[in-house]
């Protein structure tokens, strides 16, 4: 392993509730329901991202992406109510010391960076790159690949959704999955990720051990 990847947005960012007053912003647009029980929130966190574009808020297909690009705009001009998540500080700083740090996320990289540069944890992450693709995440992966001369096995990628594990499948990444993101501990066990944990230091345990 040469590289940490890390998603952004559920898994460095604690992100969730901008996601769903984006999603509320847009329900009268688009015409359905706000997002406002805790048994919606928990049921969107069972969910994957199509299931909850498709099922849930009812979207066709052709609305997609202008749904898509107006919820991005929205998320980035509020980028400032996002923080990193507890724990996440030291963890990076440590991991830095053995390894190249990446995020992948298609959120502006101004805006992740400053994300991360109020958080005090710019200096860990080496790259940031910014980028989405109509052909699904594995595509952007494929990408950061090529650019940095990488081969699937050098990577670590760390995400917090089923969409990650399909991704990553698709390209022989591994990938460690947290629990405290967008979607729920039961949903992503059935998705079966290379690991499963429940906190920073898991990840630590993880990388250290790999390092061995």
């Amino acid at each position: 392993m040469k590289v940490i990847v890390w998603d952004f947005d559920g898994t460095l960012a604690d992100s969730f509730s901008l996601a769903i007053k984006c999603i509320n912003t847009l329900s009268s647009e688009y015409g359905y329901r706000p997002v406002e029980s805790a048994r919606d929130i928990a049921l969107f966190r069972e969910c994957s991202m199509q299931e909850i574009v498709s099922k849930h808020l009812g979207l066709k297909f052709y609305q997609i992406p202008g749904y898509a690009t107006q919820a991005k705009k929205l998320f980035n001009e509020n980028l400032v109510e996002v923080h990193i998540f507890d724990g996440m500080h030291d963890l990076l700083r440590r991991l830095a010391a053995k390894y190249e740090q990446a995020i992948i996320t298609s959120n502006s990289e101004l805006a992740v960076r400053q994300t991360l540069e109020k958080g005090g944890v710019l200096s860990a992450i080496k790259y940031i790159h910014s980028d989405s693709s109509i052909f699904g995440k594995h595509a952007v992966i494929k990408r950061f690949l090529k650019a940095h001369n990488l081969e699937s096995d050098e990577i670590m990628y760390i995400g917090d959704e089923i969409r990650d594990i399909e991704a990553v499948r698709k390209i022989g990444v591994k990938i460690i999955s947290v629990t405290w993101g967008y979607n729920s501990k039961s949903a992503l066990e059935q998705s079966k990720p290379d690991y499963l944990v429940d906190s920073c230091t898991e990840i630590e345990k993880i990388m250290m051990l790999l390092s061995t």
